[in-house]
């Protein structure tokens, strides 16, 4: 269990620096090409801002916990 924490929590700071990086170099919303232009930067951005909620708000059974799915999302980019 403690190992998947570690595991959970270190994907959530890589995606966190991924998506602080694509917004800083793209901007967040104003541009043409900016992050929050482009539908799959749109899915980072709340899985992202969704798991940080879940994480300040503990551990248990919030209404949040089904948002760890949505991670998953991420990878279909690839295909």
């Amino acid at each position: 269990n403690y190992t998947l924490e570690m595991i959970d929590l270190a994907a959530l700071v890589v995606f966190t620096v991924e998506m602080l990086a694509k917004m800083l170099a793209w901007g967040i919303i104003i541009d043409e090409q900016s992050y929050l232009r482009d539908g799959w930067n749109v899915l980072d951005f709340l899985v992202v801002v969704l798991s940080l909620i879940d994480l300040g708000v503990g551990a248990g059974n919030t209404p949040l916990k089904p948002i760890r799915l949505m991670r998953s999302l991420k990878s279909l980019r690839l295909l």
